[in-house]
Protein backbone atom coordinates (compact mmCIF):
# COMPACT_ATOMS: atom_id res chain seq x y z
CA UNK A 1 0.00 0.00 0.00
CA UNK A 2 1.52 3.27 -1.09
CA UNK A 3 1.06 6.21 1.28
CA UNK A 4 1.42 9.89 0.76
CA UNK A 5 3.67 12.04 2.97
CA UNK A 6 2.96 12.94 6.57
CA UNK A 7 2.31 16.67 6.57
CA UNK A 8 3.90 18.74 9.33
CA UNK A 9 4.26 22.44 10.18
CA UNK A 10 7.21 22.59 7.79
CA UNK A 11 4.81 22.03 4.90
CA UNK A 12 2.86 25.18 5.85
CA UNK A 13 5.76 27.26 4.53
CA UNK A 14 4.79 26.04 1.05
CA UNK A 15 1.21 27.30 1.45
CA UNK A 16 0.63 31.03 1.04
CA UNK A 17 -2.60 31.04 3.10
CA UNK A 18 -3.14 28.01 5.33
CA UNK A 19 -6.61 29.26 6.40
CA UNK A 20 -8.82 27.61 8.96
CA UNK A 21 -10.60 24.29 8.58
CA UNK A 22 -13.69 24.79 6.42
CA UNK A 23 -12.41 28.03 4.85
CA UNK A 24 -10.95 28.67 1.40
CA UNK A 25 -8.54 27.50 0.01
CA UNK A 26 -9.60 24.40 2.02
CA UNK A 27 -6.07 23.11 2.65
CA UNK A 28 -7.22 22.03 6.14
CA UNK A 29 -10.42 20.31 5.03
CA UNK A 30 -13.82 21.23 3.67
CA UNK A 31 -15.65 21.23 7.00
CA UNK A 32 -14.82 23.03 10.21
CA UNK A 33 -15.16 20.97 13.37
CA UNK A 34 -18.78 20.82 14.51
CA UNK A 35 -17.88 21.00 18.17
CA UNK A 36 -14.48 22.33 19.27
CA UNK A 37 -14.56 19.97 22.28
CA UNK A 38 -15.45 16.90 20.20
CA UNK A 39 -14.10 17.45 16.67
CA UNK A 40 -14.65 13.83 15.64
CA UNK A 41 -17.54 11.40 15.64
CA UNK A 42 -17.79 8.09 17.43
CA UNK A 43 -19.54 5.90 14.87
CA UNK A 44 -21.09 2.58 15.77
CA UNK A 45 -22.12 0.12 13.04
CA UNK A 46 -25.55 -1.48 13.44
CA UNK A 47 -26.38 -4.64 11.52
CA UNK A 48 -29.00 -6.38 13.69
CA UNK A 49 -31.43 -7.92 11.13
CA UNK A 50 -34.67 -7.20 13.00
CA UNK A 51 -35.65 -3.49 12.71
CA UNK A 52 -37.13 -3.39 16.23
CA UNK A 53 -34.02 -4.98 17.76
CA UNK A 54 -31.82 -2.73 15.61
CA UNK A 55 -33.65 0.26 17.08
CA UNK A 56 -32.87 -0.96 20.60
CA UNK A 57 -29.20 -1.36 19.64
CA UNK A 58 -29.11 2.12 18.07
CA UNK A 59 -30.61 3.79 21.14
CA UNK A 60 -28.30 1.86 23.47
CA UNK A 61 -25.22 2.85 21.46
CA UNK A 62 -26.23 6.52 21.32
CA UNK A 63 -27.00 6.57 25.04
CA UNK A 64 -23.62 4.91 25.64
CA UNK A 65 -21.65 7.67 23.93
CA UNK A 66 -21.77 7.00 20.20
CA UNK A 67 -22.38 10.21 18.25
CA UNK A 68 -23.08 8.55 14.90
CA UNK A 69 -24.46 5.27 13.66
CA UNK A 70 -23.73 3.40 10.48
CA UNK A 71 -26.91 1.55 9.59
CA UNK A 72 -26.14 -1.39 7.34
CA UNK A 73 -29.29 -2.08 5.30
CA UNK A 74 -29.84 -5.49 3.73
CA UNK A 75 -33.32 -6.29 2.38
CA UNK A 76 -32.66 -9.99 3.04
CA UNK A 77 -31.34 -9.46 6.57
CA UNK A 78 -28.23 -11.54 5.97
CA UNK A 79 -25.60 -8.85 6.59
CA UNK A 80 -27.63 -5.95 7.92
CA UNK A 81 -30.97 -4.55 9.02
CA UNK A 82 -33.92 -5.90 7.05
CA UNK A 83 -35.46 -2.76 5.58
CA UNK A 84 -37.73 -3.11 2.60
CA UNK A 85 -40.43 -0.58 3.46
CA UNK A 86 -40.74 2.89 4.91
CA UNK A 87 -42.44 1.40 7.97
CA UNK A 88 -39.43 -0.84 8.62
CA UNK A 89 -37.13 2.19 8.37
CA UNK A 90 -39.38 4.13 10.76
CA UNK A 91 -39.24 1.20 13.19
CA UNK A 92 -35.44 1.04 13.04
CA UNK A 93 -35.10 4.79 13.62
CA UNK A 94 -37.92 5.28 16.14
CA UNK A 95 -36.97 7.85 18.83
CA UNK A 96 -33.60 8.53 17.15
CA UNK A 97 -33.05 12.30 16.92
CA UNK A 98 -31.76 12.55 13.37
CA UNK A 99 -31.47 16.36 13.42
CA UNK A 100 -28.79 16.50 16.13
Amino acid sequence: VARGPLFTRAHLEEVSDPSAPGAAPFVRGLVAARDPYLPWGIRQPVDEPDPKKANAVILEELEGGATEISLRVDPNGETGVTIRTLDEMKTALDAVMLDL
